[in-house]
């Protein structure tokens, strides 16, 4: 009789909110392919079996109490699940001494060979490295480490929901559900904070059309809610990924689904744009212009390259037309940025046009990245602090507290400049972007008012007039818990830093309306005609809710 060897493939991950409202989980991608991939071989197929696919951060124990003589367990490694994956890994080596534990994924390095329980890692791409390593299973010779050359047919691999892979968790968890494709892998880009070219040697390679139509309509009959399409820049190759907007509102237009997240193209056109109105039923957030910093010392330490100023400014005005959300986000901490690079920056957009959002994050050194090499490190004096619980976006209970490692100072940003430059980020957002303060701002600035002179007096008038002051300081001590290294670094709201102020803010509109009113009068302007700002002039309830909206065409019209 054939004894199966039993593989338990583990994808650990935090209950997730859907736009629709549900509580749900993704399905298990990556170690999904892995199996997919696998099984495609008579002798893998015949040697072993998949016996469970672990998607969610259950109590360990109850993990432990199921397993039935694991041969080998395999971990999806990232940041949002690194510790539990850990904990959880070193619990079954006590248990079962003879199972063979495996990291692969973003955040597995090398150094994940100095854990005595972890026999194996995998990096780069796992598929082909998973197959060899089962065989080597069966001889007897598993290695420290699997590096596999890079996939360059993408046709060989089969999609863990057409063929499958994801059956029997359906039929025990007949659910709502999100889920992951891929209709290409690779970066061609290589900026030195993010861990994706240097997974995928940068190269784009294609995934066959015809799969991604199958996948879509597995979608629609499957329950699927959600949806992340995980190109690292959909838009670059304009016909190919027109053509998938196309089909995936053809495929989707009368399913489920309430949402999708897409990573458009570091360097976004008009034709995005086109893709953007086809998708926008789904993708509420709108467009994203990622520019991570607009000084040229910081682009080039970053390898990084934006549009120019002027295609930003058509693109803005394009979308404000069209009435359509988009937004620009900013990295705070990156290398070579400094207190006033940080607010030019961010006025700079503002002066291109950019009125509708503006996002900003603490810089996370991801394990894989560039920007983790020791000597980038020592290069820019670059000082780092772990924060907890800053992925838990629910925050519920758990019995492990997921790490990063995020950047609280550079040589030539400290620690309280970068306090200053995250509180001065949060302002822009919470007053401007959110409306309260961009009529007054742009007022200003149709009679010569430069937004970095405004939101300058701005930023000091918050400091000191009533009740302002007192939410800038509570939500000031809060910063300096995540960025000062002697505080707390247990994060709860600093991540969404508009959602803690927006209540507040529209429940003191007039404090606000006074303020722009007073920088107006302390620069002689009196305009004809000057509108009141209150509470119900930008009809939003949430966050979320203003995210769907474009407020720059909003204010646009108050300013005719």
């Amino acid at each position: 009789m054939n004894v199966l060897h039993n593989i338990y493939l583990v994808q650990a991950q935090y209950l997730s909110m859907s736009p629709g409202g549900r509580k749900q989980y993704w399905l298990p991608y990556s170690v999904g392919c892995l199996w997919a991939y696998a099984k495609t071989f008579e002798d893998i197929v015949d040697k072993f079996n998949l016996k469970e696919l672990m998607y969610a951060r259950e109590p360990h124990n109850d993990i432990l109490d199921r397993l039935d003589n694991p041969s080998l367990m395999f971990f999806s490694n990232y940041t949002w699940n690194e510790q539990y994956n850990l904990k959880l890994a070193k619990s079954v080596k006590e248990k079962h001494p003879n199972t063979i534990i495996v990291f692969g994924g973003p955040s597995t390095t090398e150094g994940h060979t100095k854990f005595s329980f972890i026999d194996s890692v995998v990096l780069l791409e796992g598929e082909m490295s998973f197959v060899q390593l089962l065989r080597d299973y069966l001889n007897e010779e598993i290695k420290t480490i699997y590096i596999s050359d890079r996939i360059t047919d993408l046709s060989i691999l089969p999609s863990p929901y057409t063929t499958g892979v994801f059956d029997d968790i359906l039929k025990t968890n007949p659910d709502f559900w999100q889920a992951t494709v891929e209709s290409n892998r690779g970066c061609p880009f290589s900026c030195t904070f993010c861990d994706w070219g240097s997974l995928t040697n940068s190269k784009i390679k294609l995934f066959p059309l015809e799969k991604l139509e199958a996948e879509l309509k597995w979608f629609k009959e499957h329950k699927v809610t959600y949806l992340y399409l995980t190109d690292g820049n959909f838009g670059i190759f304009k016909d190919r990924d027109l053509g998938i907007a196309h089909m995936i509102r053809d495929i989707l237009e009368d399913s489920l689904l309430d949402g999708i997240f897409l990573n458009w193209t570091k360097n976004s056109g008009e034709v995005v744009v086109q893709m953007l109105k086809i998708l926008i039923k789904w993708h509420t957030r709108g467009l994203t212009l990622a520019t991570q910093s607009m000084d040229p010392k910081v682009l080039k330490a970053i390898k990084r390259k934006n549009l120019a100023n002027g295609n930003f400014s058509h693109l803005f005005k394009l979308l404000d037309k069209e009435k359509i959300p988009y937004y620009t986000e900013f990295i705070l901490g990156l290398p070579e940025e400094s207190l006033e690079s940080w607010k030019k920056g961010l006025t700079d957009v503002l002066e291109m046009g950019q009125h509708d959002r503006i996002d900003f994050w603490l810089t996370d050194i991801l394990p894989g990245s560039e920007l983790a090499h020791p000597s980038y490190i020592e290069k820019y004096d670059i000082k780092t602090k772990i924060i907890y619980n800053n992925l838990n976006f629910n925050h519920d209970n758990d019995e492990v507290l997921e790490r990063q490692r995020i950047v609280v100072s550079t040589n030539t940003m400290s620690s309280e400049e970068m306090i200053e430059a995250y509180i001065y980020a949060w302002m822009i957002q919470s007053f401007h972007s959110s409306g309260f303060s961009q009529y007054h701002a742009r007022l200003a600035r149709k009679h010569g008012i430069s937004y970095r002179d405004f939101y300058d007096r701005f930023f000091e008038k918050i400091k000191n007039t009533q009740p302002l002051k007192d939410h800038y300081y509570e939500f000031r001590s809060e910063v300096e818990k995540t960025i000062l290294v002697n505080q707390n670094s247990d994060v709860k709201f600093t991540r969404l830093p508009d959602s803690h102020s927006l209540d507040f803010i529209k429940n003191n509109i007039d404090t606000i309306d006074k303020i722009g009113k007073s920088i107006l009068d302390a620069y002689n302007l009196r305009p004809n005609r000057i509108i009141h700002i209150t509470k119900d002039t930008f009809n939003f309830d949430s966050v979320a809710n203003r995210k769907k909206q474009n407020i720059s065409s909003v204010v646009s019209e108050l300013l005719i």
